[in-house]
């Protein structure tokens, strides 16, 4: 049996598995930010960067936190409807919030550390 034999018989396996990647995909994006929060949290509290960056640093993570858990919480809504379909823009718009939060972060946390 080949792959587009599967596909006829099985079209949401492989919508199954795009979702569960997907959901790896932004636990590791939580990960790295709430580790950039304690990293900010732990090496500028009693250093002498700059106040506003140091919130706009957790802000930044923060807020990349906020749209994963968002997208969590949407997509397994649609999973418990057996809906597995990632690709509506509901769907891909907090997730290009997340990654782009989480790349601000970084950017800004790269500037306080040099």
């Amino acid at each position: 049996m080949d792959t587009n034999e599967i596909i006829e018989k099985h079209p949401k396996i492989y919508e199954r598995d795009a979702a569960m990647i997907a959901c790896d995909l932004v636990r590791q994006f939580i990960t790295i930010a709430i580790g950039g929060m304690a990293f900010t949290v732990g090496a500028f509290v009693t250093s002498t960067v700059s106040l506003w960056l140091f919130w706009f640093i957790l802000l930044a993570f923060g807020l990349s936190v906020f749209f994963g858990i968002l997208f969590m919480m949407h997509i397994t809504y649609r999973i418990g409807h057996d809906n597995y379909s990632i690709f509506e823009r509901s769907i891909r718009m907090p997730v290009v919030w997340q990654v782009m939060f989480a790349a601000f972060g970084i950017f800004l946390l790269c500037i306080a550390i040099c």
